[in-house]
């Protein structure tokens, strides 16, 4: 324990002069009377654990010094019962220094600095004659005052963490955190013993890990996304837990955008989602518009919820959870897009991904072309059955020979001489258009064909090959045969009663029939036809 001493010298030269009196006078004053020993005035005051006693030796005997002496409130019925017990080592917790008594008449003031507890506070006199006198004991409380710790908090994603300075200088004050949502607290601070009820707090230190005097602690709680509040707490021996002010916290996860991957054939785009979030909370999708848009909604996102903005919104009942994968397909008109995935989860707004630029086209298709052949004019009609803006188509002659040239090199179409005829460059026919052509060509057979690029196919798509003969006919007088005279049909009045189909066949004319067939074929055209053919299979 410290001491400090400080005494009132308002008497002392007197009891000074007393006291050499008496030593001179000491045979006479021997046979004198005894003076009768008074207690002495004790007042007691306590800051914390310091005590200030000041004594006052009311006595005049010169022989008279008083002192005063402080033990722990539990021994004082030991010493009301044996007052010779504060002699023994240990039993008193402070005792006036017998150097620093107080001389009759005199004023004396100590200060003690105590451990926490209650105390009896006892002054004494004595002199020469008379035994020990005591004056009555006072009670007085020894504590430190408790403060609340120090805290500091910081919260990354859902991880808390909070610092506690213990500054008490009490040894028995230990300091902690608890930590309740914050919907709670209003309730925490109308009836703080709610900390107790079970599962009112989402966090409080353990007992062993609670921060002693003058020390500091960190601690790290994982929460649920949500707002909390977070409280210094200390208690000590003597004191009740002392809370210090509210820190709130937020706790979130760090929202993080999907990862998107897409595809597209002809129109039909194909997404991707991966939601790679960890919060329950989050959901992700795909939002789809048009590339001229992107800048307007780069500069001003909340145009997704425009009417009409968006081609396409993941719909709420297919977004991603957490941790899971969707694909969506969506059928596009022709042209450019921006594709760009989108989370979002409680506590957090939605976060967008790059955007990414997709070209959706139709799938391009040859031209239909029909072909008439009178005498040596072949006439040609064209259609474009695109529906692709960007697509055009033209039609092409050529010696039915070249055929399978073509086919391996579809290129030679532009090679000069390759091809008999082919309609101008200038007059390609536009999607959903047609054009019609007359082209004079030299007896013999040639395939007919169309094609049809597009900004999106510059590689032309063939339509179907027609094969056409001009000139002579290759099957002779075949060509002046009507069908209705190779098969000629029985009349309702069928005569042949044995046909229960009067309007099929008949029987009699149809051997007739097959002969003129016969005889209509010309046997050298079929076999210079046979020859073109067979050429064009070998090639050039």
């Amino acid at each position: 324990m410290k001491l400090r001493k400080r005494k009132a010298l308002t008497r002392v030269v007197g009891g000074a002069a007393t006291v050499a009196l008496a030593a001179l006078a000491a045979p006479s004053l021997a046979s004198a009377q005894t003076i009768p020993l008074e207690a002495p005035n004790v007042t007691t005051s306590v800051q914390e654990t310091v005590l200030t006693a000041t004594v006052a030796n009311p006595n005049t005997d010169p022989t008279a010094t008083c002192g005063a002496f402080a033990l722990e409130s539990a021994k004082l019925p030991d010493f009301q019962a044996d007052p010779t017990k504060i002699d023994e080592p240990g039993f008193l917790t402070w005792r006036t220094d017998a150097a620093e008594r107080v001389a009759a008449g005199a004023e004396g003031t100590f200060t003690v600095d105590l451990a926490a507890g209650e105390y009896a506070v006892v002054g004494e006199c004595v002199s020469d004659g008379n035994p020990t006198l005591f004056g009555t004991e006072q009670l007085v409380t020894s504590s430190h005052t408790l403060e609340a710790p120090t805290l500091t908090t910081a919260v990354e994603n859902t991880v808390l963490t909070a610092t506690v300075a213990n500054t008490n200088v009490d040894p028995t004050a230990t300091c902690g955190i608890i930590v309740l949502e914050s919907a709670k607290l209003p309730d925490f601070q109308a009836d703080p013993t709610k900390i107790d009820e079970p599962g009112f707090l989402t966090f409080r230190t353990d007992a062993a890990e609670r921060v002693a005097a003058g020390a500091e602690g960190t601690f790290t709680v994982d929460l649920a996304a949500g707002e909390y509040a977070v409280v210094g707490e200390c208690v000590s021996d003597g004191n009740p837990t002392l809370f210090g002010t509210e820190q709130l916290v937020t706790s979130s996860h760090t929202l993080e955008a999907p990862t998107l991957t897409t595809a597209v054939e002809n129109t039909v785009l194909t997404a991707t989602v991966a939601n790679t979030n960890v919060d329950p909370t989050a959901t992700c999708g795909i939002i789809v518009l048009e590339s001229a848009k992107l800048p307007d909604f780069q500069a001003d996102p909340t145009k997704i919820d425009e009417p009409g903005f968006l081609t396409f919104r993941t719909d709420a009942a297919e977004r991603v959870a957490a941790g899971a994968e969707g694909t969506f397909t969506v059928d596009l008109a022709a042209g450019e897009y921006a594709v760009v995935g989108e989370c979002v989860s409680d506590g957090n707004p939605t976060l967008f991904g790059t955007e990414e630029l997709v070209t959706a086209t139709n799938a391009l298709a040859g031209p239909t072309v029909t072909t008439g052949v009178e005498a040596g004019t072949l006439t040609i009609t064209i259609v474009n059955q695109n529906i692709d803006p960007s697509s055009t188509c033209s039609v092409f002659v050529l010696e039915n020979a070249k055929i399978t040239q073509l086919m391996d090199d579809p290129t030679k179409i532009d090679e000069e001489g390759f091809l008999t005829w082919r309609s101008p460059e200038t007059e390609r026919v536009g999607p959903g258009t047609a054009n019609a052509y007359t082209v004079e060509l030299e007896d013999g057979p040639y395939i007919v064909m169309g094609e049809c690029i597009s900004d999106a196919n510059p590689t032309p798509v063939f339509g179907t090959q027609q094969l056409v003969t001009v000139g002579e006919n290759a099957l002779g007088s075949l060509g002046d045969l009507d069908l209705g005279d190779l098969i000629p049909d029985n009349p309702d009045d069928n005569p042949n009663p044995d046909n229960p189909d009067p309007g099929g066949p008949d029987q009699d004319a149809l051997a007739g029939s097959v002969q003129k067939l016969v005889d209509a074929i010309d046997v050298d055209v079929i076999a210079e036809l046979l020859a073109d053919l067979l050429g064009g299979m070998g090639g050039e």
